[in-house]
């Protein structure tokens, strides 16, 4: 199975996201398999329209197989043309991982739950400032109730950090960009996860592609 290099503060660091070393891994991006071990696990859920991969080869892995990542593979990526259609993207990815954590549970890695956690750290952190500026939340418990915002200017400084950091051909421009594009996949992907999680995907779709024309990566 292929990988595809990307740091792991965009896309959550799977495998074959960011490692140029080969051997066994969690799931991969598409890839080559037996179908004798396709047909007996029960070939791809096909109510899974986001995920089916991962749920797939979790399901290859529980049967005692092997799901083994080589680097030296390659597809070619189309990435969406623009911001709105990144968000809709993210959204119904998240809300499809929402709906496989209904369904396997604590076989989802933690890396997961971030974007939710972002979310979720994101909303308390409202709530603690319009409690500050109406003067409910003063002296000792608003000190206190501060430390909400701790992460987020971790975060913050996290993804300035990755948006701006030198090297890898990108210009003014595109550092730019990265500062909106990090923060709009994490949130969208959460905003879904949770949906899915309280409520199940249903039917979420990613429809970010339809009626576009896509320019691959370089």
């Amino acid at each position: 199975m292929p990988a595809h290099i990307t740091p792991p503060v965009g896309l959550g660091g799977g495998a074959y996201h960011g490692t140029t070393h080969e051997g066994e891994a969690e799931s991969a991006y598409l890839g080559v398999m037996r179908r004798s071990v396709l047909e007996e696990v029960g070939l791809f859920d096909e109510s899974i329209r986001r995920g089916e991969d991962w749920e797939l080869n979790l399901r290859i892995r529980q049967a005692g197989h092997k799901v083994w990542l080589d680097p030296q593979l390659s597809v070619t990526y189309w990435p969406r043309e623009s911001w709105w259609r990144l968000a809709r993207q993210f959204r119904a990815t998240g809300a499809w991982r929402g709906e496989l954590v209904r369904r396997y549970g604590r076989s989802n890695g933690l890396r997961f739950f971030a974007p939710p956690a972002l979310v979720l750290n994101l909303v308390l952190a409202l709530v603690v400032a319009v409690l500050q500026l109406t003067r409910v939340l003063t002296g000792i418990a608003s000190l206190v109730a501060s430390v909400v915002y701790l992460p987020l200017v971790a975060y913050a400084l996290l993804v300035v950090m990755m948006g701006l950091r030198p090297g890898g051909g990108r210009t003014p421009r595109e550092r730019l960009w990265t500062l909106a594009v990090l923060p709009t996949m994490h949130v969208a992907w959460g905003l879904g996860f949770i949906g899915g999680v309280l409520r199940g995907a249903r039917d979420t779709v990613d429809a970010s592609r339809l009626g576009t024309q896509n320019t691959p990566l370089p």
